[in-house]
């Protein structure tokens, strides 16, 4: 049993020794990254210390910050490691921010703390990827990383502009309570009210284009002076009136206009009701109901000319009427 434990012993060391052995094999063949993983799997073994902080030194030189970093952790306050650990984070910082690689240049400025302008490093990579978010169109990405900023440079501003992108996303892509929700909460940058509204505009224009005239005109009466509500909420009643007027519904068709005169060609088409009527009225021979429609239709077409020839017929059958009775009254007479 001892012997076994012996063995087992033997065995254990001579593994770590074959591990080291393979670490500092790694460096020698300028694998750096692969020698800082393998010896700091053992970092107390012989001289593994010396060797990670030489590995280090190394990468700091190849400036292979993302290797020397670690490598300069491992050690701690071994010789010098605590400087360089420092002047590479520092350096790699700036590396990551120069390759583009802002999130991750932003997370090595913050973990220096107060160090030199770390901390005004770290917000300007923090930008640079709010800015590369917005770029993409990843915009309430952008807007989240904006308002982490608080007030550095123009995030605030940033923000603002990102949450207004995600809002004209929505609007164009039909969401319009949420588009109209995020306008709102936008107050008064940019365009926002007028954006706000239009997220009203537009499914009240869906309406209208499904000829769903009432409540199309119910949303643009809400909308008031908003693009060109106020004429949408009249031809929202235009339509129906003039199809009652193409079906020759005419009294109907002068309800429906009432209240539309004055817009597109109401007064005339409502005229022509009046004129259509009177003929019509003046065709079954009720001469005094024609003269009213004529005479209600004012200058349209002959409408005068119309009201004058009643006006005649009236008086004529008036004074048939008239001779007739005399007539009667006579005969009427000698019979008695």
């Amino acid at each position: 049993m001892a012997a076994d434990q012996y063995f087992t012993i033997l065995d254990y060391e001579d593994s770590r020794e074959q591990h080291y052995q393979m670490g500092l094999q790694a460096r020698t063949n300028d694998k750096l990254a692969d020698a800082y993983s393998i010896l700091s799997e053992d970092p107390d073994y012989r001289d593994s210390q010396e060797a990670i902080y030489q590995t280090g030194v190394s990468a700091s030189a190849e400036e292979l910050y993302e290797v020397s970093v670690p490598c300069f952790t491992q050690v701690g306050a071994y010789k010098d490691a605590a400087m360089k650990l420092t002047m590479d984070t520092y350096a790699w910082g700036g590396q990551l921010f120069d390759n583009g690689d802002y999130d991750k240049s932003a997370e090595v400025f913050a973990s220096m703390g107060d160090f030199s302008d770390a901390p005004a490093r770290a917000n300007e990579a923090a930008y640079a990827a709010a800015g590369e978010a917005m770029t993409n169109g990843q915009y309430d990405d952008a807007a989240t990383r904006y308002a982490a900023l608080g007030d550095y440079s123009d995030s605030a501003d940033k923000a603002k502009a990102a949450r207004y992108a995600v809002a004209d996303e929505q609007l164009e892509s039909g969401n319009y309570a949420g588009a109209k929700a995020r306008f709102t909460a936008l107050g008064d940058y940019s365009d926002s009210k007028s954006k706000a509204q239009e997220c009203d505009y537009r499914p009240a224009m869906e309406l209208f284009n499904a000829g769903n005239y009432t409540e199309a005109k119910a949303a643009f009466v809400t909308l008031g002076s908003y693009s060109n509500s106020a004429d949408m909420a009249k031809e929202c009643d235009y339509i129906p009136a003039k199809t009652l007027y193409d079906a020759q519904q005419y009294n109907e068709a002068l309800v429906a206009f009432n209240g539309l005169q004055g817009y597109k060609n109401s007064s005339d088409i409502m005229n022509d009701c009046r004129y259509q009527l009177g003929k019509k009225a003046m065709e079954s021979g009720d001469y005094e109901a024609a003269r009213d429609w004529f005479d209600a239709a004012g200058d349209y077409s002959d409408a005068k000319a119309q009201t004058s020839e009643c006006r005649r017929l009236i008086a004529l059958a008036s004074a048939q009427g008239y001779e007739q009775a005399r007539d009667y009254e006579a005969a009427y007479g000698r019979y008695e």
